[in-house]
């Protein structure tokens, strides 16, 4: 349990754009301790059980290329589409708790999965690059440009004329 032993032994965390330093024999580095070593037994033991993750069906192709919904099987999170939901008092929750299959987030191709999202950022007619400060699209293409490319205002100024041209009579 390399993972555990340097959470254990790490005297920093990091919250938003603030840095703490936690002694490691502090209060709350034993309430982290005793919460990091109950979860690990309740995994080892496969008692573990966590809070109700609202979802639905997720969908795929059938074999006549159309789009279907997949009955929910908790054991596989590929028929599931996690959602968001406000949470209830801690002893309601804690009454629903459950174990599920959730996808591996190491598991993902992260370039790919964003050089997807990024490039359809670019692909939309909502033109989202003309709504941002000149700071903040400096930031974006210099952290994201390896994933989207470079821009391509020619390919929106034909979209927006192909969209015009369906509009005029």
């Amino acid at each position: 349990m390399e993972l555990n032993q340097d959470l254990l032994d790490s005297p920093r965390f990091v919250k938003g754009n603030r840095r703490y330093i936690v002694r490691s024999d502090s209060k709350e580095m034993k309430v982290f301790k005793v919460f990091m070593q109950t979860m690990y037994d309740d995994f080892k033991s496969g008692n573990y059980l966590q809070y109700s993750i609202p979802r639905t069906q997720a969908a795929r192709k059938n074999q006549q290329n159309k789009w279907e919904r997949v009955a929910i099987n908790v054991k596989d999170y590929r028929t599931m589409k996690l959602l968001t939901a406000k949470t209830a008092t801690r002893g309601s929750e804690r009454k629903k708790r459950e174990l599920i299959s959730v996808g591996v987030l190491c598991a993902q191709d992260w370039v790919k999965f964003l050089g997807e999202k990024f490039g359809g950022l670019l692909r939309r007619s909502w033109q989202f690059q003309e709504h941002l400060s000149e700071e903040t699209l400096a930031d974006f293409k210099r952290d994201f440009l390896q994933y989207v490319g470079e821009d391509r205002p020619q390919r929106r100024e034909r979209r927006k004329n192909a969209r015009s041209d369906e509009v005029s009579p």
